[in-house]
């Protein structure tokens, strides 16, 4: 369940990126200008997360891909058809963990430098660490809260 009605998340997110929407015809939602066309991985066991996650990045612009554990996004990152802007990553999933996830990534030379966003219930010292130590760029904690998403978001794409 999200934590706001669609239409309030809706008018939040527009509120938030007046700076950066494009001129629209009337009748069209804005889309801002440094969210159209990003290339988004969201790895995610929880469907519910998923589907909270991707309604919101849709909300400001962005169409993501979804996978289900880290093994099934190592092979989308290999893949010679693809190469993420930003990654989001769960911290525990079956098959390989998000951390793991990371390093493995991160040995990858298209994506030395490409953000991934570790997504946990609860951000503690010492899994931050273990993040951090792997090459993640930072955090964020479900349940998701839309304008944190956003300002991450933004912050780590400049």
């Amino acid at each position: 369940e999200l934590p706001l009605h669609p239409s309030q998340l809706k008018h939040m997110l527009k509120t938030l990126l007046k700076e950066t929407e494009t001129p629209q015809p009337a009748g069209v939602t804005p889309v801002p200008v440094c969210m159209t066309g990003l290339k988004v991985l969201i790895a995610e066991d929880n469907a519910v997360n998923q589907l909270v996650l991707t309604s919101l990045l849709k909300s400001i612009g962005i169409e993501a891909t979804v996978v289900d554990n880290g093994a099934e996004a190592v092979s989308r990152v290999t893949s010679a058809l693809s190469e993420w802007d930003i990654i989001f990553m769960d911290t525990e999933m079956p098959v390989m963990d998000g951390i793991t996830f990371v390093k493995e990534a991160k040995k990858l030379d298209a994506y030395k430098f490409t953000p991934m966003m570790m997504l946990t219930t609860e951000a503690a010292d010492s899994m931050k660490q273990q993040g951090r130590a792997a090459g993640a760029t930072g955090w964020l904690v479900k349940p998701f809260d839309p304008p944190k998403l956003l300002e991450v978001t933004k912050k780590v794409l400049n």
